[in-house]
């Protein structure tokens, strides 16, 4: 574990420096000059540990003296302890561990940034509140569970967090940041809940290893680079309530081959998939997305509202004879017979976007079947495609 603190503790050096996804350089913003020992207002009030600032009815914790050994108190001179300040934490390469109390309702502005070999952040209930890059460059942080009471996440809380493999957003926050995890190279999966109306610009931003992103209805953007350089990414589910796709939301996601945008989406910017080099959109007919794909020499898949995907035969499911009959297809036409389907039919098949009926296109279809109909799994046909 040591050894594995001290990589992360010298590569955070690098990711300090805000590198994005086209390489040019993107510092955090800089944080207000504080003093611990001049807050306006309060009284100073000093521990072995800590410097804290004591108003009428609440304290700030505004510095952390000492580590070993520190235990951050419920209250100081007779008023509870509300808040972790500004920049209280920063810089504190010996930090490990430590415990938010359920008293401490904001966490500040770069409290715990650059807390390179800060490895688990307990907290508690009653939590609101966390401030801009509160834990940004923290390398050595890989999972953070957040109270259900949290509210509001600002920008670049878990910016250049490398090691970061599990995080969620509880169903209360509606004020979410900007880059809140940009350039997390741990992550695999997201799931972005309903509360929240977009993806917020650059909020998975060069997240390396994200496979999966599932977006829950009541997002109606995804905002500009939002999955920019996410080069893993293979499984996006896109919900009914989106409305707009921005500029570069997915450029340079160059393993996504299928995806499927819901009718609902109005508008689609023209970079919104630039570098992407196989994918195939799936889309209703007279969408703006077939629209889009037609106008950018995208392959795309109509999607026939009375027809269910993969249903060849019509009986309104989706089973292994269904791949059968593609498979079928896909023969005769290699055969120069013909697919042998109506065009309802071929619609129902094409899963791949090709303009046929295909190998792949039967295989698809299995596997779906597999997946959703026999083992009951929450699986789409874009996971299917993309496997």
């Amino acid at each position: 574990m040591k050894n594995t603190n001290a990589i992360a503790c010298s590569l955070v050096l690098l990711c300090a420096a805000g590198m994005t996804a086209a390489g040019t350089s993107a510092l955090l913003p800089a944080p207000a000059p504080v003093s611990a020992l001049s807050v306006t207002d309060g009284e100073t009030v000093t521990t072995e540990h800590f410097v804290f600032a004591v108003y009428e009815d609440h304290a700030a914790l505004s510095q952390c003296l000492k580590v070993s050994g520190m235990e951050i108190p419920a209250e100081i001179s007779g008023v509870p302890v509300t808040e972790i300040a500004d920049q209280a934490f920063e810089d504190l390469s010996d930090l490990e561990t430590v415990v938010i109390p359920p008293n401490i309702r904001r966490i500040g502005d770069f409290a715990f940034n650059r807390c390179n070999c800060l490895e688990s952040v307990t907290f508690s209930e009653g939590l609101t509140t966390l401030g801009k890059c509160a834990f940004a460059n923290c390398a050595s942080l890989k999972t953070v569970h957040l109270p259900d009471s949290l509210t509001t996440i600002g920008d670049y809380v878990f910016y250049c967090c490398w090691l970061l493999e599990d995080v969620n957003i509880p169903e209360h926050v509606t004020a979410f940041g900007e880059r809140v995890f940009n350039s997390n190279v741990s992550l695999t999966s997201f799931t972005v809940p309903e509360t929240l109306t977009s993806v917020k610009p650059w909020m998975f931003a060069s997240c390396k290893c994200l496979e999966r992103a599932d977006l829950q209805d009541g997002i109606q953007s995804i905002d500009p680079f939002a999955f920019l350089g996410c080069s893993a990414l293979r499984h996006v589910t896109i919900p009914e309530s989106t409305k707009t796709i921005s500029e570069h939301a997915f450029a340079e996601c160059t393993a996504l081959r299928f995806l499927t945008v819901p009718a609902g989406v109005t508008e689609i910017d023209p970079t919104a998939f630039d570098r992407i080099e196989t994918l195939t959109l799936r889309a209703a007919k007279g969408s703006a997305a077939e629209a889009f794909a037609k106008e950018h020499g995208i392959p795309c898949c109509i999607i026939e509202p009375d027809q269910l995907t993969g249903d060849l035969n019509n009986d309104k499911k989706v089973d292994s004879t269904d791949a059968q009959h593609a498979l079928i297809a896909a023969t005769e036409s290699l055969a120069g017979n013909g697919s042998g389907l109506s065009e309802i039919q071929l619609h129902a098949a094409d899963i791949n976007g090709s303009g046929t009926a295909d190998v792949s296109d039967a295989q698809y279809i299995l596997i779906y079947y597999t997946e959703k109909e026999l083992s009951g799994n929450d699986f789409t046909w874009d996971d299917a495609a993309n496997r």
